[in-house]
């Protein structure tokens, strides 16, 4: 699935959203279930991980109230606009960076 419709059922999907994000268009974002191994390697707490432009959240928060999904994709979408300011090697240096933080 896409970021994009997922914002809309939150009613997260403004046009305020999509200039903050720039140049990421949540119409091109993808969003997969995370499966048991990635989980298995996410500290408590965690409930989704962004790899470049793919999203992986756990499936429970899928299933769940979609004001709490849609308000995790927009976080989520932030890190996919790092990924695009930063590159992939600058990403990948903050965001196991900020993991390791907590």
């Amino acid at each position: 699935m896409r970021a994009a419709p997922l914002l809309a059922r939150a009613g997260f999907d403004t046009p305020a959203l999509r200039v903050a994000l720039y140049p990421v268009r949540p119409d091109r974002v993808q969003v997969w279930p995370a499966g048991p191994l990635l989980r298995a390697m996410w500290r408590e707490g965690i409930s989704a991980m962004t790899l470049g432009r793919w999203v992986f959240v756990d499936p429970e928060v899928l299933r769940g109230d979609p004001e709490s999904l849609g308000r995790l994709i927009v976080h989520e979408l932030v890190h996919v606009r790092q990924f695009s300011d930063l590159g992939v090697v600058g990403f990948f240096v903050r965001y196991l960076a900020d993991y390791g933080r907590g």
